[in-house]
Formats: C-alpha cells, structure tokens, sequence
C-alpha cells in the first residue's frame, strides 16, 4: 500500500514527460506538413511578402482576414472571429465548406497532419 502512491507519482512523471516529446514531434511534424504542402503559397519572414498567399507567422490568434497588406477574398473577409485552432482546423480540413469561393486550393483531410500542422503554426510569431 505505501508504494501505490509513489508509483502513481512515477506513472504520472512520465506520462508528463511523454506529452511534452509528443508535442514536441507533433511540432516537428507540423513544421514538415508546412514545408511540403503549404510553402508554396505561405512564405515565412523576408520571403512572405512575395508569396501568393497571405503571411502565416503569427496567424494563431489573429482576426481573420485582418492582413492589410493582402486582398483576401470575399467570402473570407465576411468571416468573423479569430483564427483559433477550431477555426485553423475547420479550415484546413475543408476550406470551401468553410468560406465558399476561397482561393485555398490545399485541404488537408487527415486528423493528424491537421493537428501537427496547427502546432507548428501556434510557434510562428
């Protein structure tokens, strides 16, 4: 009995630290989902200023369609609200079904690309 919570502070430890490499590769995954499918479009630093599609450092938690220095389309700019990772999520998966007449042309349908996607850009300031 007096080694129950002490294992239960092991077990805990562990699980602690196992989340913290999971996070870790599920940024690193991300950061690979970017520079496979999204760089084309989305430049980061010096670069993004020549990029097709609207900057992405500092996306996480920014008003939707709020670049100035980028011509968003209709259906966007209509959108309210933040880019959370719900909305980040919503988009990715399906960027049509989330504003009609997008100039998104990428959907990333898997669960996991989206999820290591989004926490790689939550690092991007």
């Amino acid at each position: 009995m007096t080694f129950r919570p002490r294992i239960g502070l092991i077990a805990a430890i562990a699980l602690m630290a196992t989340a913290g490499n999971v996070s870790a590769q599920s940024v690193e995954a991300g950061e690979k989902v970017f520079r496979q499918r999204c760089m084309t479009c989305h430049g980061l630093g010096a670069m993004a200023d020549y990029s097709p599609g609207p900057a992405i450092a500092g996306i996480a938690g920014r008003p939707i369609a709020s670049l100035t220095n980028y011509d968003y389309t209709a259906g966007l700019k209509t959108v309210r609200g933040t880019w959370s990772a719900k909305a980040l999520d919503a988009f990715l998966k399906h960027p049509e079904a989330f504003t009609p007449g997008t100039s998104m042309a990428l959907a990333l349908p898997d669960d996991k690309e989206r999820r290591d996607l989004i926490a790689y850009l939550q690092t991007l300031r």
